[in-house]
């Protein structure tokens, strides 16, 4: 606990020295607050938990990022690079430049993200096979602690991003960028996980008790989550609580050694 109250504090300290908005040309930066833009910004804008919003006079040369909130433009606003919005664990938005097909390229983004997700999770699975299978089979014994855990790494994440963006955009962003890899490695490996034990109970249902490979588990259960991320109404919250839930398995499953019985979890 210690360690989350000390990037907590750092986070506010830096906050109080900073300001909500610290920079401004090349890149345009806020925490915790909108950022709105109406004038030339030869690079970047990014807003961390915050929304950008870009008025009519608005000429961003580099690109447009809101973490933790969306990216609005009004008429006029001009953009050179994308227009890019992570409102949540669950949502990406990617904004078509001017001459591309908004649609055509709203699916190929989400194509993506899935192939990336499935490539990722069951090369981890080929890698650390001993880690998912050991994670997969305590993973019951877990219950809602680890889509807990996962809250607690999700807001620790947060603070440690703030923190970051408050050195400056020197060191801020590159840092941010690095932390941001970690939070999509922790989230891989615990979506192995979530796969590996959905996949290997349908599959072994299926098989009549024989013994099936890891990786096909994996892939299968993964595929059925990425499924769901797409369902009407309910999907975008399915994804949100399985993006807690694989946090919490990713960091258990990279903290702990793999047992010979998953009852030495019980303890």
């Amino acid at each position: 606990m210690a360690p989350r109250r000390l990037i907590l504090v750092a986070a506010l300290g830096l906050l109080a020295a900073h300001g909500t908005v610290a920079w401004g040309a090349p890149t345009r930066v806020a925490v915790l607050s909108e950022l709105r833009v109406n004038e030339l910004v030869e690079g970047d804008v990014v807003a961390l938990a915050g929304d950008v919003v870009l008025g009519p006079q608005a000429d961003v040369r580099g690109h447009a990022v809101a973490v933790f909130g969306e990216v609005r433009a009004e008429a006029g606003a001009r953009v050179a690079g994308r227009m890019i919005g992570l409102s949540s664990l669950a949502g990406l938005a990617v904004e078509p430049t001017a001459d591309e097909d908004g649609a055509r390229l709203r699916i190929a983004v989400r194509l993506i993200i899935a192939g990336g997700w499935l490539l990722a999770t069951t090369l981890i699975a080929v890698l650390w096979s001993a880690r998912i299978r050991y994670g997969a089979a305590v993973l019951p014994l877990l219950g809602l602690r680890v889509a807990v855990l996962g809250a607690l790494v999700a807001l620790t994440l947060l603070a440690a991003l703030i923190a970051a963006i408050g050195l400056g955009p020197a060191i801020g962003l590159p840092l941010a960028a690095a932390l941001g890899f970690g939070f999509l490695a922790v989230k891989a490996v615990g979506l192995a996980v979530l796969g590996g034990g959905l996949g290997l109970a349908v599959l072994g249902r299926l098989a009549s008790g024989r013994t099936l490979p890891l990786t096909a588990g994996v892939f299968v259960g993964v595929l059925a989550m990425l499924m769901a991320r797409f369902l009407p109404v309910v999907g975008s919250a399915a994804w949100t609580v399985l993006s807690l839930a694989a946090l919490g398995a990713g960091v258990f499953a990279l903290t702990m050694a793999p047992q010979a019985s998953p009852e030495g979890a019980r303890g």
